[in-house]
């Protein structure tokens, strides 16, 4: 499998680092990470979905793995929509969208901007509505970490937390040095992503401009709602079926706030079920 880097320069002059994975000819799975994360959290999805023949694009948005920081601290969701830009700018036909938690948030927005550029959009573990109570949680450990970890085992620890499971002791947590960097006077570690963009955000502003993204949008939508996460409520997911009664919805078993890190295998075939599904419906992606 071929993985090559890429690099793109956004409007305001930022370098956003990413890879290209498999064939650049193929019809392309854009993949935006949640915040705190890197492209790195996808490795596994995009895997599945080179495997089946199609390319792949992960992206460190800014602020985030080894993109530039904001030296403005804007990372907005404005910012957010120009961002993705230069990415799509590359590809040739349209793409199928995945992301996870703020992630998501820029696919709706891509998509309701250029909806010839976007053929379908996959939503993890965030919709227009989530629970107030279900964000604490997760700006908790995001605000935990702007103090760094002592060993990698201690991050990996305080992740399994908010994903609603447990770490393995035992388990090999090198992999997590990728979404990681260490202070050379400390020797503590810490997230790579500007403690910048840790805010509070407008949770029903959120909801009414996301809201209208998807309300708007002419494409297929696949909902991903981790079980055991907080973030998203049956509330969260009947609210968002009755804006689009046609999206489709998957519950991951044994996953919370961080199903695109999941090795669970539903989410993975459901992925790249839907990708083909969506491609096969598009005439410039077969030829």
């Amino acid at each position: 499998m071929v993985v090559s880097p890429r690099a793109w320069t956004t409007r305001d002059g930022l370098r956003l680092v990413g890879d290209r994975w498999g064939d650049p000819g193929a019809p392309t799975v854009v993949f935006l990470h949640g915040i705190g994360q890197s492209r790195h959290s996808w490795k596994s999805a995009a895997r599945a979905v080179t495997a089946a023949g199609f390319g792949a694009i992960t992206v460190d948005s800014r602020g985030h793995g080894e993109s530039d920081w904001a030296p403005d601290g804007d990372y907005s969701r404005p910012q957010m929509l120009l961002d993705t830009e230069p990415v799509l700018a590359e590809v040739d036909g349209p793409v199928v969208m995945v992301g996870f938690s703020l992630g998501g948030d820029g696919c709706l927005l891509r998509a309701a901007a250029t909806p010839d550029a976007v053929a379908g959009v996959v939503l993890v573990d965030v919709a227009p509505h989530v629970e107030p109570e279900g964000v604490g949680p997760v700006q908790t450990f995001l605000e935990a970490g702007l103090s760094g970890f002592a060993e990698l085992g201690d991050a990996a620890v305080a992740v399994a937390a908010m994903s609603g499971g447990s770490a393995d002791p035992d388990a090999d947590h090198s992999g997590l040095a990728r979404h990681m960097r260490r202070d050379e006077n400390t020797g503590r570690w810490f997230w790579r992503w500007d403690p910048a963009h840790f805010d509070e955000p407008d949770l029903a502003a959120r909801e009414r401009e996301l809201n209208a993204c998807a309300a708007a949008l002419d494409v297929p939508i696949l909902l991903v709602r981790g079980a055991l996460s907080s973030m998203l409520s049956d509330d969260s997911v009947e609210r968002f079926l009755a804006v689009r009664p046609d999206a489709r919805y998957l519950n991951v078993t044994d996953a919370g706030h961080g199903a695109s890190g999941s090795t669970n295998d539903a989410f993975g075939a459901a992925i790249v079920d839907f990708v083909t599904e969506v491609f096969a419906a598009v005439p410039a992606a077969a030829s």
